[in-house]
């Protein structure tokens, strides 16, 4: 596969970077992928920046809401792909109910992973045709399947971010080998990269732990807001 911006190649005297993200969009409020957008609007002046990710917005049931194809959003190059099927929250909520309360296999874990989603085929042909076109591929969270099917098909351009918090799904033994094989990992906060190390048992890639900082100038609100807030209306 072959990723071009809507302007111009890859530029060859550029790092190339790939950003795997399950959601991606000014409406998309979760932390993670907040995360990705920041690091990735900050990083289009020394690099060339895309985003191979889903259609989805509604994390709950992943239902397809962009339309697949390519587009740019604040300099940034998106590749959305649509996922295979939606998913049914309450199917989705019972099983993972069984899963953390009962005896499972790993091959449970990693159906369990897949069902969750969100799985998109298309996108994760991208991410192996694409190997060979950047220097290093970016995963956001290690729970989703984006990541979990994703980073193992170009490990050794990997970087995981994984957001990691104290909760069932890093305790399952799927999720070790994906913490594993990247090049490196990089963490939010020192709370989160002690928690990694107490979970995962090593041997662990290099980390960094680097916080994503402030905006110096945050946007002002315009003058009906600023109305609205000194008379309450």
């Amino acid at each position: 596969m072959t990723l071009t911006t809507d302007h111009s190649p890859l530029t060859p005297d550029r790092l190339r970077l790939a950003f795997v993200v399950q959601r991606y969009g000014l409406e998309v409020n979760g932390g993670a992928e907040q995360a990705a957008r920041s690091l990735a609007e900050h990083l289009i002046d020394l690099a060339d920046i895309h985003v191979l990710t889903t259609c989805a917005l509604d994390y709950t049931t992943w239902a397809n809401h962009y339309p697949a194809g390519e587009s740019r959003l604040n300099g940034v190059q998106l590749h959305r792909f649509p996922v295979d099927r939606q998913r049914d929250w309450r199917r989705a909520a019972a099983r993972t109910n069984r899963l953390l309360h009962q005896e499972h296999t790993l091959a449970d874990e990693a159906a369990w992973v897949r069902e969750q989603g969100p799985y998109a085929t298309p996108l994760l042909r991208a991410v192996a045709g694409a190997a060979a076109q950047f220097d290093l591929f970016f995963f956001f969270t290690y729970v989703y399947a984006t990541t979990y099917f994703g980073l193992p098909l170009v490990a050794a351009k990997a970087v995981l971010v994984p957001t990691a918090h104290d909760e069932p799904y890093l305790y399952l033994p799927a999720f070790a080998p994906i913490f594993r094989q990247p090049q490196l990992l990089i963490h939010l906060t020192e709370p989160e990269r002690d928690l990694v190390r107490r979970v995962i048992d090593p041997p662990l890639p290099p980390h960094l732990v680097v916080g994503l900082g402030l905006d110096a100038q945050p946007p002002q609100p315009d003058a009906a807001f600023r109305f609205r807030q000194k008379y309450g209306i």
